[in-house]
């Protein structure tokens, strides 16, 4: 591969667009009353989209399985006032809520989260879902009152010096003004952060936990939550690795446990659990391949090259203890400068290529372990003063830089370690701008998972940052 920058107007621009078209805005929580239910819209069946399979890969029968996938749209085809309603082999018709995240130029809808719940999945059964245009989907009477009065609890414990912090989604809920990123009659998701106090109520300086609870609250205990835990300050000083033991309840049961962690300065972790772990809905999920390429929204791949069993068989051993999990990137390259040809470097990696192709579970794994691992590279800047990733098209970040040869100039440099001394910040992972593969746009892509989209907010913000300002305009 080659080096270089991308041109300043294309760079300023297109982080412009990205963080502009998709950064929710903080919500102030509204108190309010329940409406009382009346009787349901019969749903409008409208053209056929695209379709979707669901698959159970659980060894039981399921019943009332909830699900939520991201989903592009081909411009054109569906109008921001327009919902979707899925319709099943059997013709029986399910409503979906529809999440409307991005619009094409000309102002149709261009990605959208789809929720629903399937009434019925029996053992080793694929049903497929035909996406039709429907009515509008129905508003959201559920408030964060609500999931506070729930029951639902959980709490993050770190243990660093023979000193525990802990943050709880109760201390979350009472803390922020939450991000809401799904809001519907399905499911409801709230993105909420919290400091990591000790038992005098004093915050770690430099550790924030994060909670995203995305609640279907028409079925019992149905909530999953996932907890992330970040070393990400960009201008809090004493940047360094961190070493603990963590522990992680949802629930009221453990649901990550590990002794002697260390933690990379600039990077996160996260781990997520159902609130009720033997009703949790074991699913997978496979998308139109040939409507994603349609839409123009992966490249053109041939879908005459099917990934054969013996290549798949040898995904599912690519993952393992230790490549997966808090401060695992999987099957990456840990140092990314490295040149020459690398399976994960091309328009898609060939994992995400192989699951595009064969939209099996064993290479949508390792795909997806990719993107979780995406947030232990130590180049992620979150700015203190909007909670977003820094940004430097504004005058007061504009001549930021973590180039190491202008570490001596001002203003602040970031990441710079404590006491300059860079053996608090040692790492195993190397980022690069000109050799860096796409881990979270596929996974973004047919999940709608916002830790995925903070991810490319992340590394888009970063790579501006990874040259002189002089440079980069």
């Amino acid at each position: 591969g080659g080096g270089g920058s991308a041109p300043a107007a294309e760079t300023s621009a297109t982080l412009a667009t990205v963080t502009s078209r998709y950064a929710p805005k903080p919500i102030t929580p509204v108190i309010a009353t329940p409406v009382p239910s009346t009787a349901a819209p019969a749903i409008v069946v409208g053209a056929p989209i695209t379709g979707i399979r669901i698959q159970n890969t659980g060894a039981a029968a399921q019943a009332n399985v909830p699900f939520t996938f991201g989903q592009v749209i081909a411009a054109g085809e569906m109008l921001r006032t327009d919902g979707l309603a899925a319709k099943l082999a059997d013709g029986t018709v399910i409503r979906l809520q529809a999440d409307i995240k991005a619009t094409h130029a000309d102002g149709s809808v261009r990605h959208v989260i789809v929720s629903g719940v399937l009434p019925a999945l029996a053992v080793g059964q694929t049903q497929t879902l035909t996406l039709v245009k429907s009515s509008a989907s129905e508003s959201s009477n559920v408030t964060l009152q609500q999931l506070a009065a729930s029951g639902l609890d959980s709490k993050v414990s770190i243990t660093l010096d023979n000193v525990e912090y802990t943050a709880s989604l109760a201390d979350a809920l009472a803390a922020t003004n939450p991000v809401a990123w799904l809001s519907g009659a399905v499911a409801n998701e709230w993105i909420m952060a919290a400091p990591l106090k000790n038992a005098a109520g004093i915050p770690h300086p430099l550790l924030t936990a994060r909670f995203d609870v995305r609640w279907y609250s028409a079925l019992s205990r149905k909530a999953l939550v996932s907890v992330s835990v970040e070393n990400d300050k960009t201008f809090t000083a004493s940047a360094r690795n961190l070493t603990y033991d963590a522990r992680i309840d949802v629930g009221g049961r453990t649901v990550y446990t590990k002794t002697g962690l260390t933690h990379y300065h600039h990077s996160r972790w996260r781990q997520s659990a159902w609130w009720d772990a033997a009703s949790a809905p074991a699913i997978h999920l496979q998308h139109d391949t040939a409507y994603l390429i349609a839409s123009k929204a992966v490249s053109n791949y041939d879908r005459s090259v099917v990934p054969s069993e013996k290549e798949l068989v040898r995904y599912a051993t690519q993952l393992n203890d230790t490549n997966t999990g808090p401060m695992k990137i999987g099957p990456l390259t840990a140092y990314m400068p490295t040149t020459g040809g690398r399976n994960d470097i091309g328009p898609l990696p060939s994992f995400s290529v192989m699951y595009l192709l064969s939209q099996d579970k064993r290479a949508k794994d390792v795909m997806m372990a990719v993107a979780e691992g995406s947030g232990s590279w130590s180049m992620h800047l979150r700015d203190e003063k909007t909670g977003y990733p820094v940004r430097t098209d504004n005058p007061a970040n504009r001549e930021l830089s973590t180039h190491g040869n202008l570490a001596h100039k001002g203003p602040l440099p970031v990441p710079r370690c404590a006491n300059n001394d860079g053996n608090l910040c040692k790492t195993p992972y190397d980022h690069d701008t000109a050799h860096q593969p796409s881990m979270a746009y596929l996974p973004y892509l047919v999940t709608g998972d916002y830790y995925y989209l903070e991810e490319l907010h992340f590394w888009a913000a970063n790579n501006p940052l990874e040259t002189a300002p002089g440079n980069s305009g």
